[in-house]
């Protein structure tokens, strides 16, 4: 009778082992799944910050090219350049402005 009893012991022990069994495996298949999308989010994390610094990398090239050509431009505009260029016109100097005025009777009706 003892090796019925025993028997009878085992048996719930084996079907509890089971349900540990499949237990394990669930956790390994979620930690599984949890990782595997850790390590999608990490890798879109990377391509988006190599992206960015492309980008910054682009755009301070291109503020320095607009800085660049304002001071071409400002160049371009001085004083001294536009004084050059008007010499190279021969234009004429005047020499006796006259100004037209009104009668402030006239102007102010």
């Amino acid at each position: 009778m003892q090796k019925q009893t025993l028997i009878k012991d085992q048996l719930p022990v084996r079907d509890n082992s089971l349900w540990w069994n499949i237990l394990n495996v669930f956790i390994v298949a979620v930690i599984i799944v949890i990782g595997a999308y850790y390590m999608v989010g990490i890798n879109d994390l990377t391509v988006k910050g190599f992206a960015l610094q492309k980008l910054k990398n682009q755009s301070n090239s291109l503020n320095n090219k607009n800085k660049e050509e304002e001071n071409k431009m400002m160049v371009l505009e001085s004083y001294d350049n536009l004084s050059s260029r008007v010499a190279q016109m021969n234009l004429v100097a005047v020499e006796d402005v006259k100004y037209i005025t009104f009668n402030n009777s006239l102007a102010a009706r």
